[in-house]
């Protein structure tokens, strides 16, 4: 493990043991060292010490910042990601700071960009329009993320997806007989 702070060993009859925090900062943001640590203790470093984008990244950008979208404004993200760089220091702290900034703004934008399509496409939609939706939303992931980590962070999320998408217009497809949509929606699955 990576992380700096003070109170971070492990017991071995127990879990972590809490990360004490300066009173200061807990009052004024809705994070604390322990918060940070805890949310953000599955990432991990390769071996040149720079930080993994992969679906864990992912599932703990989400467990960190999802449940505070209301709450941060630009003085708590700049605490936010100070806290990050004095536990986790170097260039793993910088880049990992970065892309909890990033991917908040990510959030922000993507909830906007949801409530937009909630609210134009009220009725039925066909498969093209959910895929044309979401090539949108793989726009404005590379936006605000980058196209290299869009496409590390999401690598799984992209491949359930269009696993997804292949299966619906398979099944839609009547030029193909039972057979034939078994042996497509075998190679869709291997693929």
């Amino acid at each position: 493990k990576a992380w700096q702070w003070d109170n971070t060993a492990t017991n071995e009859n127990s879990s972590s043991t809490p990360i004490e925090t300066p009173p200061d900062r807990s009052s004024e943001h809705p994070f604390t060292q322990a918060s940070v640590y805890e949310a953000l203790q599955a990432v991990k470093l390769d071996q040149n010490g720079d930080i993994v984008l992969d679906d864990d990244a992912l599932i703990a950008l989400n467990a960190a910042l999802e449940n505070n979208m209301p709450m941060l404004d630009d003085d708590a993200i700049a605490e936010l990601q100070s806290i990050i760089k004095s536990g986790l220091p170097g260039k793993a702290g910088e880049q990992t700071a970065q892309i909890v900034a990033d991917y908040y703004q990510y959030l922000g934008a993507r909830n906007e960009f949801n409530a937009l399509y909630e609210t134009t496409n009220a009725g039925d939609q066909d498969i093209e329009t959910y895929e044309a939706q979401y090539s949108e939303l793989l726009a404005l992931r590379e936006l605000y993320l980058g196209s290299e980590a869009a496409q590390q962070l999401f690598a799984a999320t992209d491949a359930n997806s269009q696993y997804m998408f292949d299966s619906m217009k398979l099944e839609n497809n009547t030029s193909l007989s039972e057979e034939e949509k078994r042996q497509e929606q075998a190679k869709i699955t291997e693929r």
